[in-house]
């Protein structure tokens, strides 16, 4: 897999100067020891970079770049910075043993268009991890969570874009119920679809029993005779 580039972005190798947006993420006096590519995307750009901080000390760091989408408002990489860092916030703070510390997200100052999100860096491989070690995962981070929702209202955490689909923005607002989460949802997302490849009839027909009858039938069930869905965090890319 061909690994995504900025164009005009970080330089690599020894002793580089970053972009100060970066810089402001370390505390003053810290310079760059190096910087080198991280990993394989293919649409933010991944970065190792090697600081020495004002103690002596040395520190390494994983920074994603994102760059705005053509034809868009240009806050639209700066929300998805914001919202990887708010989710993986949120993950740290439930599973610190399984997900790197995030440090700071912003915007480049010499390029508007261009944002950063920054967290610890990890070595990783490319095993992939048995399914009992990988439900261990989930479970844990469902088990530590639960009941942690504010007025046990549902969402997914700041996250405003999909994760398959990074230029897709979703509803993310409060709801009272996992049927009405789904609901508002599934609305977003096949409203975007109508409104970049036009009204179909047939395709605002399958939205509406989608929306109408396909969900209510499934979900509010979950939710009715006294039953509670307990809402706890959850992470599509986990």
């Amino acid at each position: 897999m061909s690994s995504f580039s900025v164009q005009g972005g970080d330089p690599f190798g020894d002793n580089v100067k970053l972009d100060q947006g970066i810089m402001s993420a370390f505390p003053p006096g810290a310079r760059i020891i190096s910087t080198s590519r991280a990993g394989q995307s293919l649409w933010v750009e991944t970065i190792r970079i090697e600081a020495m901080l004002p103690d002596g000390s040395t520190k390494a760091c994983f920074k994603k770049t994102h760059l705005s989408f053509k034809g868009t408002t240009g806050n639209d990489g700066r929300e998805m910075v914001r919202g990887c860092y708010e989710s993986e916030k949120a993950l740290h703070s439930f599973i610190p043993e399984y997900v790197p510390l995030p440090i700071d997200w912003g915007s480049y100052i010499s390029r508007d268009d261009m944002h950063f999100y920054l967290a610890e860096y990890v070595e990783m491989d490319d095993v992939h991890p048995d399914a009992k070690a990988w439900a261990t995962v989930a479970s844990t981070l469902h088990r530590r969570s639960m009941g942690k929702s504010p007025e046990t209202k549902i969402r997914i955490s700041r996250r405003r874009f999909h994760d398959q689909c990074p230029n897709v923005p979703m509803s993310n607002s409060w709801s009272s119920s996992w049927e009405g989460f789904w609901t508002q949802r599934m609305r977003s997302l096949l409203e975007i679809e109508e409104a970049r490849c036009g009204k179909d009839v047939s395709f605002t027909g399958l939205k509406s029993v989608l929306l109408e009858r396909v969900i209510p039938r499934y979900l509010r069930p979950l939710e009715s005779n006294g039953r509670l869905v307990q809402p706890c965090l959850l992470h599509g890319d986990l």
